[in-house]
């Protein structure tokens, strides 16, 4: 039978971590191993951890979701384990979740990664991110359920998943393309894995009876100019992550579309007067487009 552990990255979110381990123990099928990377949590985390004798514990500096998932990933693989089950730490699968994705990935072969269905709830009409939609080719992002349903291929939609929120990885496929990227630290990191397994051929499929509860997205995109996706925020540290990751990321396999973002963006600074988004926007722009990972984010 097949070896499988969890790999659950935290940030001081003790109450969330809590109920995210307690959803993991509560499987019907059984864990091999849950192993939890903490990234310097100073909220009782580091203490709570060390008490449990179930868990397997990394203690690191934050190095942020993606280093998390590095240092997770790379001991799991190095352990031997058939897959990997990744998860952030305010996410929690439903009891039946893990047992619906060890079934589904008979239907596949090892080179195919397996998402959730993210939701709120169980009864959520809405669904936690938004999610693109196939149709004719063009990408149409939807929150809606229902209409995503409309894509479902019998229990699968295909060509997608969800990374990581209860993303489930044979060892083949980590072995094929290797680990995320830990420089990009936050918000990014799990859009470069996704297209890294689609430039190495990798199967995506999303299996629709396993359920991973999520709160719903603190934001939401919004269409402007050239882009359908507009961080309709302002500039925070963060946000400046998730801008130059983009633009990594874009540079890396789509070329052009960085350069429609940074227009339709910069415009969308610019018409709100926010001349402090609009400036770290373009500083944005140019780590991403040179890959200037390790450089320090100019905002506090």
């Amino acid at each position: 039978m097949e070896r499988i552990a969890a790999v659950v990255v935290t940030h001081n979110r003790f109450n969330l971590l809590k109920a995210c381990v307690q959803s993991l123990r509560d499987q019907t099928r059984q864990l091999d191993a849950i192993i939890v990377v903490n990234n310097d949590s100073t909220d009782g985390t580091k203490e709570w951890l060390d008490s449990q004798n179930d868990l397997t514990v990394v203690h690191q500096k934050n190095l942020g979701g993606a280093g998390g998932f590095y240092r997770g990933m790379k001991l799991g693989f190095e352990k031997g384990y058939d897959y990997l089950w990744l998860m952030d730490d305010d996410g929690c699968p439903t009891a039946k979740c893990l047992n619906n994705l060890v079934q589904s990935s008979l239907a596949f072969d090892e080179n195919t990664v397996l998402g959730c269905i993210v939701k709120p709830s169980p009864e959520s009409t809405k669904l936690s991110f938004y999610t693109p939609r196939m149709k004719n080719q063009h990408f149409s992002p939807t929150n809606s359920f229902f209409d995503l349903k409309k894509e479902f291929d019998g229990r699968y939609y295909l060509g997608y998943a969800s990374f990581f929120n209860g993303t489930f990885i044979p060892r083949a496929v980590i072995g094929k393309i290797g680990y995320p990227l830990k420089e990009l630290f936050i918000w990014g990191d799990e859009s470069e894995y996704e297209l890294r397994c689609k430039k190495f051929n990798i199967q995506l499929a999303t299996d629709t009876e396993a359920l991973f509860l999520h709160p719903l997205n603190a934001w939401e995109p919004v269409e402007f100019l050239f882009c359908k996706e507009i961080f309709p925020l302002k500039m925070d540290r963060k946000a400046f992550y998730y801008f130059r990751n983009r633009f990594n990321n874009g540079k890396k396999y789509f070329h052009g579309k960085s350069v429609r973002l940074l227009f339709s963006q910069a415009i969308f600074y610019l018409i709100r007067f926010d001349i402090f988004s609009f400036k770290n926007l373009i500083i944005a722009y140019y780590y991403g487009l040179n890959s200037y990972l390790d450089r320090e984010n100019p905002i506090r």
